[in-house]
This record gives structure tokens, C-alpha cells and sequence, in this order.
């Protein structure tokens, strides 16, 4: 599964080591990627045509993302959606007014 991480709140980064290692990563993402400076995103991210080296960047990033999020690289689906959720849902508690509903006779 490929889970988008900006669409979450993101874990706390107090860590500076955290920070950096994301960065890095990031940064070799964005290496990967300027190895084909003409090719497009379909093309760079064809499961059957990406280079081993865009895939490796990839999974370090997925890893360190996860690991920052205090999970391990070896979790379910469900494991992994679950902490974002859950961060999500905590930040949002009170947001949203519920308005009682009217029951029809």
C-alpha cells in the first residue's frame, strides 16, 4: 500500500536526528527523480519501469516517515492508517458542532 503522509497530521519533530533523516530521504526522492529529467511522473512511477534507485528512496523515506510515527516498516494496512486516523481525529475533537436532528412523525 502507498500512503500519502501530507493528507495526515504529521508526527511531533522535536527531534532534530527526525527532521534530518526525513529530509535526507526526501532529498534522495528528489535525486532519484532528476536521474530522468524528461520523463513524467507515469512514467518515473510505472510499477513495471521504475528504477531500482527511485524505488530505494521510496521505501527509506516510507521507513523513516513510518519509524517517526513510531511504527515499523512491517505493519498491516490498517496498523498503519490507524495512528494517523487516530492523530486526526484527536486534533479535531470539538471541531465540528453537531446539530441535534428532528424526528419525523
Amino acid at each position: 500500500m502507498y500512503v500519502t503522509y501530507n493528507n495526515f497530521p504529521f508526527p511531533d519533530l522535536s527531534s532534530f536526528a527526525t527532521q534530518t533523516k526525513i529530509e535526507k530521504a526526501g532529498e534522495a526522492v528528489l535525486a532519484a527523480q532528476a536521474e530522468f529529467p524528461d520523463a513524467a511522473l507515469t512514467t518515473l512511477y510505472n510499477k513495471a519501469a521504475m528504477s531500482t534507485a527511485l524505488h530505494k528512496a521510496h521505501n527509506d523515506l516510507d521507513k523513516v516517515v513510518l519509524n517517526a510515527y513510531g511504527l515499523k516498516s512491517n505493519g498491516t494496512d490498517a496498523g498503519v492508517l490507524e495512528v494517523p486516523f487516530n492523530m486526526y481525529a484527536e486534533i479535531t475533537e470539538g471541531l465540528l458542532v453537531t446539530t441535534p436532528t428532528k424526528r419525523k412523525r
